[in-house]
């Protein structure tokens, strides 16, 4: 259906707010426009219509470049700080800028066939790591899942052994 949305995809982009990152679908509205200029990573220059605004990766790159910027290339290590359009750490409601850094997110099955999800770029938030031990259930066709016993071959490259 159109208003649904899955959380895995292998063409990714880092989101990032100061601290955290995540990795996000590009088509997806879902995220500030935080530009950096061509010699700076982490002092990302806010470039909204109004505060909070979210839009798709492309148009936060458009944007950036439109204002003689570029999307800030940022590292997990990094801090983002961005003053404009109502980004502000303290802000309880956090909000996420787009980063021109590429990412995946994969699921890890279990043995038993649940599922965590796993962010390629998130070394601070044990939520997304591997072995988080956060699980969900799935509805697999026929019960049948990739275990590392089959190697995933079912899956091609969709899949790895952990």
């Amino acid at each position: 259906p159109p208003c649904v949305t899955l959380a895995f995809t292998s063409d990714g982009v880092m989101v990032k707010d100061e601290r955290s990152t995540l990795c996000a679908d590009p088509a997806n509205m879902l995220a500030g426009i935080a530009c950096c200029p061509w010699d700076d990573d982490d002092d990302g220059v806010g470039q909204c219509l109004y505060d909070r605004e979210e839009t798709t990766f492309v148009e936060a790159k458009d944007r950036c470049l439109q204002a003689g910027y570029r999307l800030c290339p940022v590292d997990e290590a990094g801090d983002l700080d961005v003053y404009e359009c109502n980004y502000r750490k303290w802000d309880p409601l956090r909000m996420y800028s787009w980063t021109s850094t590429p990412c995946a997110v994969k699921a890890q099955v279990n043995a038993l066939g649940k599922v965590s999800t796993v962010h390629s770029t998130n070394l601070r938030n044990e939520r997304f790591q591997i072995d988080s031990g956060i699980l969900s259930r799935v509805s697999w066709d026929g019960g049948r899942f990739p275990t590392a016993e089959s190697s995933c071959a079912a899956d091609g490259d969709a899949c790895s052994v952990h």
